[in-house]
């Protein structure tokens, strides 16, 4: 229940900090701290814009996982849980995806509470009950608040497999980080929930998988997203619109490239969708288009807009899903989006001619964002982190932001944090990259210090203004940081992104290296003869390529990595297209008429040159990873060790995935630091 916010507990009360009392008792950040703090996500708005629903997310380390309700905070701070549930041993309960009812009545929720995931409505006065035994995610409100819009598989449809030991695939795609083999063949379809009477209707029934359903104005149609082609190799998803009455269904775009988070005009002309019309473009910047809702030639409304939507920097200390489709303004003038920018996160707002106004522009990272328009003031809310706090719920409001929440100040105001220092550095092509540098925790002037070098994922990903614990965690134990975006990163344009593109291992490497010549030449406190470098995914395969480019490091910690870019073609969830786009198209078949096939895919592998390693490696990798899959550390392990040049050793994880760093187990994230640590202790000071 929620009705009954006065008597809760203001924030300022709540989380008051006597500061001299903690200035003398301040202490280092240890391993344990990851999961101390507290997740926030998914802001949303009640109607009237004085109420604010969010997901918090907890570790339970005695259970060894998550647990996650839902929070209420007004606009006067103050904080409330709503959602409760009795606890059940080895069920860790999940309330999450909170949706308030357009008349503010209900609040809408997933919950795995009766032990599998459910859609719950809340009245508030009352408890909470489930609406769609069936389960489904993606959930929204009809305009007149009496109907729930979802995505489920259909029950029936479910087939008991007769040997568990058996598995047996016919499509490309069947497997995928986080999720496992495919072994269930059933399609998400979508359905609607009449909140009153619990009667549930499927409206879409084919073959393919639906998505992201949003309602019309008029609550006729539902405007969703669907990749329905018959070529497995084409990946491109569409907009489509359903009669919900006939289930009728249209295809509104025909971009050359995606085609997600649909949102109509107030109006009920038109959608709003993210995507691009520049095909295989690994680099391309997603933008907001808009099409006719009858279909038509889409209007890219942030073209000049040189920034990709939704892009961002990192961070290690986030959980949970949440909105980040762009939303139109009330009188349909523009949409609010969110993007990135030089390594922090900004809101937006883009108009119909295609004008764009920044509108949240702090030094601060966030993933997710919510907009309520009432009496002609605007609010948006976010959860957002900084450098030296994890996040909070912020609303920006009349120019000014505010912050909401305080579930992290206690843990916060315990510790002694540094802050990172920004730098410029001219790199490979006369390209300027952007970095951060942290002085370890008991810095004294005239010191030397060891320092570890962080390199990023994706390669299209970011680092920036945000939280790593990480990263405190190793200037907590003596080490300065140093951080950068080599080309390829996202947050600074197309072009930026496209730099490298069919170069992994080029000038990306160039990249971190002249950021290494740069600190140890502009700061004395920098122990040139004590550097380190760790890093994941891509970033893994960018330390794998180091250990066998140079000798300039004395230690690496290699993290869920690629050494064999041939053989993760075929092994990775994503290789056959992902690491052929990022590759310019290099593969063992179309790209040897253009000198990029097995040779050139090869020559940028760091199995080839694992004879040149001699520098202490440590592997860390998760048995479930579909992403950078295990075999590529066994590969480059097996190698380095029958070398015998390089001491080399192997971390695994049993029943973790690509994700580990960021959301896998707490046992499993403590003992993933303390290789890290453990390495850098033993070969680096």
């Amino acid at each position: 229940m929620f009705s009954k916010l006065a008597g809760t507990i203001p924030a300022t009360a709540m989380y008051h900090i006597d500061r001299e009392e903690y200035k003398m008792t301040k202490r280092r950040v240890v391993v344990e701290d990851i999961c101390k703090i507290k997740y926030v996500s998914d802001p949303r708005f009640s109607a009237c814009g004085k109420l604010l629903a969010y997901t918090l997310t907890e570790a339970d380390v005695e259970n060894n996982g998550y647990e996650s309700s839902i929070y209420v905070v007004d606009e006067h701070k103050n904080t409330t849980r709503v959602t409760y549930s009795a606890k059940k041993k080895g069920n860790l309960v999940k309330d999450t995806s909170p949706r308030w009812s357009p008349d503010s009545k209900y609040l809408a929720f997933t919950s795995n509470r009766n032990g599998k995931k459910q859609i719950f409505v809340m009245p508030q006065s009352g408890e909470a009950r489930p609406v769609a035994e069936m389960g489904g995610s993606s959930i929204t409100w009809s305009a007149d608040s009496k109907k729930i819009a979802f995505v489920a598989k259909d029950p029936a449809e479910k087939q008991e497999r007769k040997n568990p030991d058996k598995m047996h695939f016919t499509k490309l795609r069947y497997k995928f980080n986080g999720q496992g083999y495919f072994l269930d063949n059933r399609v998400s379809y979508l359905w609607i929930a009449d909140v009153e009477t619990g009667e549930v209707k499927k409206v879409t029934n084919t073959k393919f998988n639906d998505s992201m359903p949003t309602w019309s104005p008029c609550g006729k149609f539902l405007a969703f997203v669907s990749t329905r082609h018959e070529d497995e190799t084409n990946l491109w998803s569409d907009i489509f619109v359903v009669n919900i009455e006939s289930g009728d269904t249209t295809k509104i775009t025909s971009n050359n490239g995606p085609a997600s988070m649909p949102a109509w005009s107030p109006c009920g002309e038109y959608i709003s969708f993210v995507g691009h019309n520049k095909g295989e473009k690994h680099s391309a910047n997603q933008n907001i288009m808009v099409v006719p809702a009858k279909g038509g030639e889409a209007k890219n409304l942030s073209l000049n807009y040189d920034r990709s939507i939704n892009a961002g920097p990192g961070s290690d200390v986030r959980y949970g899903a949440g909105n980040n489709t762009p939303m139109w303004a009330k009188d349909g003038s523009g949409l609010y989006f969110r993007t990135g920018d030089q390594g922090l996160s900004k809101i937006c707002f883009v108009n119909l001619k295609g004008e764009v106004t920044e509108i949240v522009t702090e030094k601060q990272g966030f993933t997710h964002f919510d907009v309520n328009e009432n009496n002609g003031q605007v609010k948006i809310a976010f959860n957002a982190e900084n450098p030296n706090h994890p996040g909070e719920i912020y609303v920006y409001a009349n120019g000014k932001q505010s912050k909401m929440t305080g579930h992290n100040d206690t843990l916060m105001a315990e510790l002694e944090l540094t802050y990172p220092e920004n730098f410029t550095y001219n790199s490979a092509k006369d390209w300027d990259i952007e970095g951060w540098i942290m002085k370890p925790v008991g810095y004294k002037e005239g010191e030397k210090f060891p320092v570890v070098v962080q390199i990023h994922g994706g390669p299209a990903s970011a680092y920036g203004w945000t939280f790593y614990h990480e990263f405190h965690l190793l200037c907590a134990m003596g080490y300065g940081i140093v951080y950068t975006n080599p080309r390829g990163s996202r947050t600074y344009g197309e072009d930026f992104t496209h730099g490298v593109i069919g170069d992994w291992g080029g000038h990306d490497y160039d990249d971190v290296m002249n950021a290494v010549e740069y600190v140890t030449a502009n700061y004395e406190w920098v122990d040139s003869e004590r550097i380190g470098v760790t890093g994941g995914s891509y970033g893994g395969y960018l330390c794998n390529w180091i250990a066998t480019q140079t000798d300039r490091f004395k230690a690496i910690v290699s993290l869920r990595s690629i050494s064999n870019i041939y053989t993760k073609y075929g092994v990775s969830d994503i290789g056959w297209y992902g690491n052929r786009r990022g590759m310019d198209g290099a593969d063992l078949w179309d790209g040897q008429e253009k000198g990029i096939g097995e040779d050139f895919i090869m020559s940028r592998s760091a199995i080839r040159f694992a004879d040149k390693a001699t520098t202490p490696i440590l592997l860390i990798h998760s048995e479930e990873d579909y992403r950078c899959p295990f075999e590529q550390a066994e590969q480059f392990y097996v190698a380095l060790k029958r070398l015998g040049k390089a001491p080399v050793e192997l971390l695994v994880f049993k029943r973790e995935n690509h994700e580990l760093s960021r959301s896998g187990r707490p046992w499993n994230r403590f003992d993933r630091l303390r290789g890290i640590t453990d390495w850098f202790e033993r070969y680096l000071k």
